[in-house]
Protein backbone atom coordinates (compact mmCIF):
# COMPACT_ATOMS: atom_id res chain seq x y z
CA UNK A 1 0.00 0.00 0.00
CA UNK A 2 2.67 2.35 0.76
CA UNK A 3 4.22 2.10 -2.77
CA UNK A 4 1.15 2.71 -4.04
CA UNK A 5 0.56 5.85 -1.93
CA UNK A 6 3.75 7.02 -3.29
CA UNK A 7 3.03 6.43 -6.19
CA UNK A 8 -0.04 8.45 -7.09
CA UNK A 9 2.10 11.28 -4.49
CA UNK A 10 4.67 11.13 -7.21
CA UNK A 11 2.28 11.45 -10.18
CA UNK A 12 0.15 14.45 -8.57
CA UNK A 13 3.61 16.58 -7.82
CA UNK A 14 4.76 15.93 -11.30
CA UNK A 15 1.43 16.78 -12.79
CA UNK A 16 1.10 19.81 -11.26
CA UNK A 17 4.44 21.03 -11.27
CA UNK A 18 3.78 20.54 -15.30
CA UNK A 19 0.90 22.54 -15.09
CA UNK A 20 2.16 25.25 -13.00
CA UNK A 21 5.53 25.55 -15.63
CA UNK A 22 2.46 25.20 -18.70
CA UNK A 23 1.17 28.19 -16.79
CA UNK A 24 4.39 30.23 -16.38
CA UNK A 25 5.29 30.70 -20.28
CA UNK A 26 5.43 34.08 -21.66
CA UNK A 27 3.87 34.57 -24.93
CA UNK A 28 5.65 37.03 -27.48
CA UNK A 29 1.95 39.00 -28.45
CA UNK A 30 4.37 41.69 -29.63
CA UNK A 31 5.34 39.00 -32.21
CA UNK A 32 2.04 36.95 -33.13
CA UNK A 33 0.59 40.72 -33.65
CA UNK A 34 4.07 41.22 -35.91
CA UNK A 35 3.15 37.88 -38.04
CA UNK A 36 -0.39 38.92 -38.31
CA UNK A 37 -0.06 42.23 -39.62
CA UNK A 38 2.19 40.48 -41.92
CA UNK A 39 -0.52 38.26 -43.01
CA UNK A 40 -3.13 40.60 -43.66
CA UNK A 41 -0.54 43.40 -45.59
CA UNK A 42 1.79 40.84 -47.46
CA UNK A 43 0.68 37.60 -47.76
CA UNK A 44 2.11 35.57 -50.74
CA UNK A 45 -0.90 33.09 -50.16
CA UNK A 46 -3.54 34.17 -52.72
CA UNK A 47 -0.39 34.35 -54.82
CA UNK A 48 0.64 31.23 -54.48
CA UNK A 49 -3.16 29.65 -54.33
CA UNK A 50 -3.16 31.77 -58.28
CA UNK A 51 -0.01 30.07 -59.42
CA UNK A 52 -0.85 26.55 -58.47
CA UNK A 53 -4.27 26.35 -59.31
CA UNK A 54 -5.24 28.83 -62.28
CA UNK A 55 -2.34 28.93 -63.93
CA UNK A 56 -0.87 25.35 -63.33
CA UNK A 57 -4.22 23.64 -63.97
CA UNK A 58 -4.98 20.76 -62.31
CA UNK A 59 -2.39 18.51 -60.93
CA UNK A 60 -3.00 15.05 -61.32
CA UNK A 61 -0.14 12.59 -61.14
CA UNK A 62 2.87 12.93 -63.55
CA UNK A 63 0.51 15.24 -65.88
CA UNK A 64 1.55 18.22 -67.47
CA UNK A 65 -0.07 20.53 -64.55
CA UNK A 66 1.65 18.02 -62.03
CA UNK A 67 5.34 19.26 -63.50
CA UNK A 68 3.88 23.02 -64.13
CA UNK A 69 2.94 23.44 -60.74
CA UNK A 70 6.31 21.62 -59.63
CA UNK A 71 8.49 23.73 -61.17
CA UNK A 72 7.11 26.70 -60.51
CA UNK A 73 7.18 26.21 -56.90
CA UNK A 74 11.02 25.02 -57.33
CA UNK A 75 11.28 28.17 -59.22
CA UNK A 76 10.03 30.50 -56.50
CA UNK A 77 11.56 29.15 -53.90
CA UNK A 78 15.10 29.82 -55.59
CA UNK A 79 14.10 33.11 -55.92
CA UNK A 80 13.05 33.25 -51.66
CA UNK A 81 16.36 32.23 -51.80
CA UNK A 82 16.42 28.23 -50.74
CA UNK A 83 19.10 26.96 -52.80
CA UNK A 84 18.17 23.01 -52.66
CA UNK A 85 14.68 23.44 -54.65
CA UNK A 86 14.41 20.91 -56.50
CA UNK A 87 12.03 18.30 -57.86
CA UNK A 88 12.64 14.96 -56.41
CA UNK A 89 12.83 11.87 -58.22
CA UNK A 90 9.76 9.40 -57.34
CA UNK A 91 10.72 6.02 -59.66
CA UNK A 92 8.11 5.18 -62.78
CA UNK A 93 4.19 5.91 -61.98
CA UNK A 94 2.58 5.48 -65.37
CA UNK A 95 1.16 7.58 -68.57
CA UNK A 96 0.28 10.98 -67.30
CA UNK A 97 -3.12 12.57 -68.37
CA UNK A 98 -4.68 15.63 -68.71
CA UNK A 99 -7.80 16.68 -69.65
CA UNK A 100 -7.65 19.16 -72.84
CA UNK A 101 -11.10 19.65 -73.77
CA UNK A 102 -14.76 17.55 -72.81
CA UNK A 103 -18.19 18.52 -72.92
CA UNK A 104 -21.56 16.63 -73.00
CA UNK A 105 -24.94 16.94 -74.23
CA UNK A 106 -28.35 15.23 -74.21
CA UNK A 107 -30.10 15.13 -77.79
CA UNK A 108 -33.42 13.22 -76.79
CA UNK A 109 -36.24 13.99 -75.57
CA UNK A 110 -34.22 17.67 -76.04
CA UNK A 111 -31.01 19.01 -76.50
CA UNK A 112 -29.46 20.44 -73.51
CA UNK A 113 -25.94 20.24 -71.61
CA UNK A 114 -24.85 18.44 -69.02
CA UNK A 115 -22.73 19.76 -66.33
CA UNK A 116 -19.63 16.68 -65.94
CA UNK A 117 -16.24 15.86 -66.11
CA UNK A 118 -14.25 13.10 -67.58
CA UNK A 119 -12.71 10.56 -65.32
CA UNK A 120 -9.01 10.93 -64.78
CA UNK A 121 -7.03 8.62 -67.49
CA UNK A 122 -10.37 7.94 -69.49
CA UNK A 123 -8.44 7.32 -73.08
CA UNK A 124 -9.61 9.87 -76.03
CA UNK A 125 -12.42 8.82 -78.62
CA UNK A 126 -12.17 9.50 -82.15
CA UNK A 127 -14.62 12.84 -81.83
CA UNK A 128 -18.01 12.61 -80.86
CA UNK A 129 -19.68 9.74 -80.06
CA UNK A 130 -23.29 8.79 -79.25
CA UNK A 131 -24.47 6.05 -77.43
CA UNK A 132 -27.08 4.51 -74.53
CA UNK A 133 -26.14 5.82 -71.26
CA UNK A 134 -26.49 4.09 -68.03
CA UNK A 135 -26.72 5.71 -64.74
CA UNK A 136 -24.37 4.49 -61.81
CA UNK A 137 -24.13 5.96 -58.62
CA UNK A 138 -20.78 6.47 -56.98
CA UNK A 139 -20.64 3.65 -54.89
CA UNK A 140 -22.08 0.98 -57.59
CA UNK A 141 -18.58 1.88 -59.71
CA UNK A 142 -16.49 2.09 -56.82
CA UNK A 143 -17.72 -1.87 -56.04
CA UNK A 144 -15.17 -3.94 -58.25
CA UNK A 145 -18.11 -7.16 -57.43
CA UNK A 146 -20.57 -5.11 -58.90
CA UNK A 147 -18.68 -3.78 -61.94
CA UNK A 148 -17.62 -7.29 -62.41
CA UNK A 149 -21.11 -8.77 -61.91
CA UNK A 150 -22.54 -6.37 -64.49
CA UNK A 151 -19.62 -5.15 -66.60
CA UNK A 152 -21.81 -6.91 -70.08
CA UNK A 153 -24.52 -4.50 -69.40
CA UNK A 154 -22.74 -1.79 -69.99
CA UNK A 155 -20.37 -2.57 -72.83
CA UNK A 156 -20.63 0.26 -75.43
CA UNK A 157 -22.43 2.22 -73.22
CA UNK A 158 -21.83 6.38 -72.20
CA UNK A 159 -21.63 5.57 -68.13
CA UNK A 160 -23.14 8.54 -66.27
CA UNK A 161 -21.66 8.56 -62.95
CA UNK A 162 -24.45 10.57 -60.74
CA UNK A 163 -25.57 10.77 -56.78
CA UNK A 164 -28.09 13.00 -54.97
CA UNK A 165 -27.28 16.91 -54.90
CA UNK A 166 -25.93 18.25 -52.52
CA UNK A 167 -27.07 21.22 -51.15
CA UNK A 168 -24.45 24.04 -51.75
CA UNK A 169 -24.38 27.46 -49.61
CA UNK A 170 -24.66 30.45 -51.57
CA UNK A 171 -20.69 32.20 -51.95
CA UNK A 172 -21.69 34.83 -49.69
CA UNK A 173 -20.92 33.23 -46.48
CA UNK A 174 -17.47 33.57 -45.58
CA UNK A 175 -15.38 29.67 -45.77
CA UNK A 176 -13.46 30.89 -42.95
CA UNK A 177 -12.70 33.49 -40.41
CA UNK A 178 -9.34 34.93 -38.48
CA UNK A 179 -8.94 34.22 -34.90
CA UNK A 180 -8.74 37.40 -33.12
CA UNK A 181 -5.44 39.33 -32.27
CA UNK A 182 -3.91 38.34 -29.30
CA UNK A 183 -3.10 41.61 -27.53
Amino acid sequence: MKSFTFSISLFLSVFCTGIAYAQQENVDTAAIRMIRAAEKSDSHIPMIAHYLTDVSGSRLTNSPGFFRAGNWAVETMKKWGLVNAKLEPWGDYGRGWEQEEFSAYMEVPYHQSIIGYAVPWAANTNGKIRGQVAILNPASLMDTNFVAKHAAEYKGKIILVAGGRSKIDGDFKPFSTSLPIVS
